[in-house]
């Protein structure tokens, strides 16, 4: 499973910059080729200036490895290397004595261009055929794709071994066309060679084969004054740029405005329980969104989605969130009281969201859906108030008088104040005025 390198809070707030909210992010495996080539390669090699060094030794005094290796201070074994490249490509003459005229033209005069033939792995688009950039043989890259027949085995719940493969490709790859693909690739200019990873003297490819490969890419799902957009992210890169993606972009634009997350209500095999799967549309991406909405789901079962991840009882229906282009929770006293865990949903509607980030949804097609969480009564407000007091009291190192004297019109600070697990600061407050109490007495 690819491990994303994606800033998720850098990235939100470089969104909100630009006034967008990062509503959810979705996932596809786009389809790539490898090719494994033999070429024909005129370009400049590292090694030509110390074969032309090792030529004019060789042609004008002396063959004798060692005397070559001393004048040049280069190892004699990488000397008795070159000289074998150099039977190999017949630049010596039938006796092995000295250079043949092609060696001579070759790398004395340089009259004749140094052919090279070489294998080279190059990476091209599974719909288009167009070279994938520079960036996509580095090692960060490489290590994330998946080839068609890598398969991993496991041994599931009732100690069967099984076999799965990862490789899922969200789009079939167009039909290998040898033809295309050479067309492609030696009708790239001299100037964008570089960047897409083919060598510049290319002159021809012999021979080729093929391996079927997918790349995981990342969509992100955006509201921006109450309309939907998408468009793709790099999950590699910590702020999403995507600029070198072009050729994928062109290929699926239009599908990537299509898309929108679906829930799907399913029972767990082991308790039978009934739980929320997040996934996209993309198996009927082709189905035009007119609406060009985010979500599409219903209210009932984003109920029982919620209650089940965040373990909250009987969440009111009306407290749902599920508009085109927000999902979420209105958070009140009653939902408070009815949560198992009031600290973490406290801790989340101050920030006024949480997110689902799991294997599961990225197998679906989602990696993560975002999800707002808004106080809907005077006492959600109210505590908040609460909070950011007691973190900026914490920070000022407020004494137990000020907290009384910030509390003493709150009703129910008390309950407030065991919402937030702030029990020592409780108790300190308690024998305070209790204490005070007794004295006035």
């Amino acid at each position: 499973m690819a491990i994303f390198n994606l800033d998720i809070e850098r990235y939100i707030l470089a969104q909100k910059e630009n006034g967008r909210e990062l509503r959810g992010i979705a996932s596809i495996q786009y389809p790539l080729y490898c090719l494994h080539t033999e070429i024909v390669d005129i370009s400049a090699d590292p090694l030509d200036s110390l074969d032309t060094s090792i030529a004019r030794l060789f042609d004008n005094v002396t063959t004798n490895q060692i005397a070559i290796s001393n004048i040049l201070s280069v190892p004699s074994s990488g000397v008795k290397a070159r000289i074998r490249h150099f039977e190999e490509c017949e630049y010596l003459n039938k006796n092995k004595t000295g250079l043949s005229e092609y060696g001579y033209n070759t790398l004395i005069t340089c009259e004749e261009k140094k052919i090279k033939r070489k294998s080279h792995d190059l990476y091209i688009d599974g719909i288009s055929f167009n070279p994938m950039t520079e960036i996509f043989y580095s090692r960060k890259y490489k290590q994330v794709m998946i080839e068609e027949m890598v398969f991993t085995s496991y041994t599931n719940d009732q100690g069967i071994v099984k076999t799965y493969s990862a490789f899922s490709p969200s789009i079939v790859h167009t039909p290998f066309d040898q033809e295309k693909a050479f067309e492609k690739i030696i009708n790239t200019t001299v100037e964008d060679r570089k960047n897409l990873h083919i060598p510049i003297g290319l002159q021809s490819i012999e021979k080729i084969s093929f391996v079927k490969m997918t790349f995981p890419i990342l969509i992100g799902l955006f509201e921006k004054e109450g309309k939907a957009y998408k468009e793709i992210i790099d999950g590699f890169k910590s702020l999403g740029e995507s600029e070198h993606l072009e050729t994928i972009k062109k290929s699926i634009s239009t599908r990537v405005d299509n898309i929108e997350m679906r829930l799907e209500i399913e029972k767990d095999f082991h308790t039978k329980e009934l739980y929320g799967a997040f996934s996209s549309n993309w198996n009927e991406i082709d189905v035009i969104n007119e609406e060009h909405k985010l979500f599409w789901m219903s209210k009932e079962d984003l109920k029982l989605a919620f209650e089940k991840y965040y373990s909250i009882n009987d969440i009111p229906i009306e407290s749902i969130i599920n508009s085109k282009n927000e999902i979420g929770i209105k958070i009140t006293q009653s939902i408070l009281k009815n949560s198992m865990n009031k600290r973490d949903i406290i801790i989340k509607l101050k920030r006024g969201r949480d997110y689902q980030m799991t294997n599961k949804f990225l197998n679906r097609g989602v990696w993560i859906p975002f999800f707002s969480f808004c106080p809907a009564d005077d006492y959600s407000k109210k505590l908040l108030e609460v909070l950011d007091f007691i973190e900026k009291a914490k920070s000022l190192s407020f004494i137990i008088d000020q907290y009384i004297q910030n509390f003493h019109q709150i009703e129910e600070y008390r309950e407030m104040l065991i919402f937030l697990e702030e029990y020592e600061l409780l108790e300190k407050i308690d024998v305070k005025v209790n204490m005070t109490q007794i004295l006035g007495e």
